[in-house]
């Protein structure tokens, strides 16, 4: 199956438009709270609270839930169809099956907005720790979520240096605009792509922690690791730099948006 270009072209376009608004009011929401506009930070789960709370809450929650739902599916189309030509290789691969990773993650989170949008509440716990709780509970559970850990930390560390080699234009149109724009947003994009690695990196820690304590409640999603941050003598520089971070890599995603390769 292949999709018209334009297709894919809006299917891109929205999606990394949405990704962009979720980490600019994760970002807004993390510098708030150094502030003090602001209790706490928040993930997407909580950037979806929060717009349910607003004049227009529902209506939002249906854009963003149809927003993540398109990135979800282009994800995975792009992973199960090669729309982006990346071949069969070991690097190909990987690169593939980060996509299907991505988009079933996503996917989640659409799932959730329109869920939140359908009933007006959370649903009660955290479904990823009821997950690792009945994993651990087999023999080989502490194993498999221990690779688990493992494969976050790669992914958090390979990201981190994809935008540190500046590898991460890959898939922009740099000839569309001037040298001083392009780093500009290969700054952007390095910054904020390091700030998304450490929360990946604190995500494979506490995956860690569920493992060795065996205990599924010990995991902390992207809101609870952002947490993490806001306590200790450097706390609020150390979470004042990492919203900025996400400000910078929501921008990121919007250059994506309009400059990049579907």
């Amino acid at each position: 199956m292949t999709l018209p270009d334009r297709v894919q072209y809006w299917l891109f376009a929205i999606g990394y438009t949405t990704k962009g608004v979720v980490y600019f009011l994760m970002g807004v929401f993390a510098i708030a709270t150094v502030v003090g506009l602001a209790y706490e930070t928040n993930g997407p789960h909580g950037v979806m609270e929060w717009l349910q709370n607003t004049y227009f809450g529902d209506g939002l929650l249906f854009l963003l839930g149809t927003g993540l739902g398109i990135y979800a599916f282009y994800k995975l189309y792009s992973a199960f169809f090669d729309s982006r030509e990346e071949g069969t290789g070991a690097n190909a691969l990987g690169n593939r099956f980060g996509w299907a990773l991505n988009g079933f993650v996503y996917a989640t989170l659409s799932y959730t907005a329109y869920n939140l949008m359908w009933t007006g509440r959370m649903e009660d716990g955290d479904t990823r720790k009821d997950i690792i709780q009945i994993v651990l509970r087999y023999g080989w559970g502490e194993t498999a979520v221990l690779l688990a850990a493992a494969t976050v930390a790669i992914v958090g560390m390979f990201q981190g240096y994809i935008a540190l080699a500046g590898k991460h234009m890959k898939f922009i149109e740099t000839g569309r605009f001037h040298v001083a724009k392009e780093q500009l947003f290969i700054n952007l994009g390095r910054l904020g792509i390091i700030a998304t690695s450490i929360i990946y990196l604190i995500m494979a820690w506490f995956l860690w922690e569920a493992a060795d304590m065996k205990n599924g409640e010990e995991f902390r999603g992207v809101g609870e690791s952002l947490e993490v941050l806001e306590y200790g003598s450097t706390s609020s520089i150390l979470l004042l730099i990492m919203g900025v971070g996400l400000l910078a890599y929501s921008m990121f995603m919007l250059v994506m948006a309009r400059y990049g390769r579907a």
